[in-house]
């Protein structure tokens, strides 16, 4: 479990068997939204995996959309959808949505549930949620499904650089060949929490 100021992170991965419709992911989304609402101060993510670029990239987004809230300079309603213009880096949550959330050519995803940590809120109203028993009430078949994890790195690299502009370029800048703290896929985490930072220097 992550601790990010006042809130409580789950972060579980899993692979899906077989890529989803688009009619799927839909009923999906809405799904989990409507429950979600029945959850005190819960927040539920389904995520590509390749649009994150590891777990302190999402845990470092998750941040700055508590921050943000907290300092009254948010973008968007509500911190689900802020945490979402961050990962994304895109201040529009439609485009947000498109680039970060499920597509038909998601195969690995994270599932987050968030959870504020309030000693003023009855904890006895928000349940731990099950993210592998709604996958199964759906139908959606997913293999290595791990719970809590708390380290995790993209199997593409190619999503996460496209959506945040990190070129190959700038990475063969820092990059150091046998230095793990300048491997490749640290280095785009890296950037990936630098770009995403940068929305709120931006506003």
């Amino acid at each position: 479990m992550l601790v990010i100021e006042n809130y409580s992170a789950i972060v579980s991965s899993a692979e899906l068997e077989k890529n989803l419709s688009n009619k799927k992911i839909t009923a999906l989304v809405e799904k989990l939204n409507k429950i979600e609402t029945k959850f005190v101060e819960t927040y539920l993510f389904l995520l590509d995996a390749d649009a994150i670029a590891g777990i302190k990239h999402l845990q470092s987004c998750i941040y700055f959309g508590i921050k943000a809230f907290q300092q009254k300079t948010n973008t968007a309603n509500s911190l689900k959808a802020e945490i979402l213009l961050y990962i994304s880096g895109n201040r529009q949550i439609s485009k947000a949505i498109q680039k970060v959330g499920l597509s038909t050519k998601s195969s690995d995803i994270l599932l987050v549930q968030l959870v504020k940590n309030d000693e003023a809120v009855d904890h006895s109203q928000k349940p731990m949620f099950n993210f592998t028993e709604f996958l199964q009430q759906e139908n959606v078949n997913v293999a290595n499904f791990t719970f809590d994890v708390l380290d995790f790195k993209p199997r593409h690299y190619q999503k996460v650089m496209k959506n945040l502009k990190i070129t190959e370029k700038r990475l063969s800048l820092f990059v150091i060949q046998n230095d793990e703290d300048y491997s490749y896929e640290n280095v785009v985490e890296k950037m990936a929490i630098e770009k995403s930072a940068l929305l709120n220097l931006n506003k």
